[in-house]
């Protein structure tokens, strides 16, 4: 880049740099709002790191005890919220929500159920919807069966940081 020769980044290393890829259209192609900067880097991490290491991930999900890289993180996540002008218990129910989305995005990317619907996923779905019970949701129906993670994971992202900046007002 301008002559100078670059080496990938860790996602934390990028952070710490403020580094990071900013398009012509940055509302559309990337969700570089204040504090999402920080959590566009980090959070889409745990989605390729649980579908690089699926059975690893489930361990980390699962174990009760704490372990330093998850401190890190979370220490991390922290200092960008407080920096950000929260308060220590909106910090800590803010860390707990931008976690809890991305871990459980990440388990049901692994665990298949956002794999994109086949013939009978579509059949299924579309016969137990009754037009009288669920008139929202069968008028919905092509949007329903097309399954796109990327842009599900973004958008719920851009939701979340929205409503926490939101928050600071």
């Amino acid at each position: 880049i301008a002559g100078e020769a670059r080496r990938r980044l860790s996602p934390m290393q990028a952070i710490e740099r403020r580094a990071a890829y900013v398009p012509a259209d940055r509302k559309k192609e990337a969700l570089l709002l204040p504090l999402s900067i920080h959590f566009n880097l980090v959070l889409p991490s745990l989605r390729r790191l649980a579908r690089r290491h699926p059975g690893a991930f489930r361990i980390y999900e699962l174990y009760e005890g704490s372990v330093p890289a998850e401190h890190r993180m979370h220490e991390a996540f922290h200092a960008v919220l407080s920096r950000a002008g929260f308060c220590p218990q909106d910090r800590v129910r803010a860390v707990r929500l931008l976690l809890t989305y991305a871990e459980a995005f990440a388990v049901d990317e692994i665990t298949g159920w956002l794999d994109p619907m086949d013939e009978a996923d579509r059949q299924e779905l579309a016969e137990s919807l009754s037009q009288d019970d669920h008139p929202c949701m069968s008028a919905a129906i092509a949007e329903i069966e097309t399954v796109d993670p990327d842009a599900d994971f973004a958008f719920g992202l851009d939701a979340l940081i929205r409503g926490l900046e939101a928050e600071l007002g």
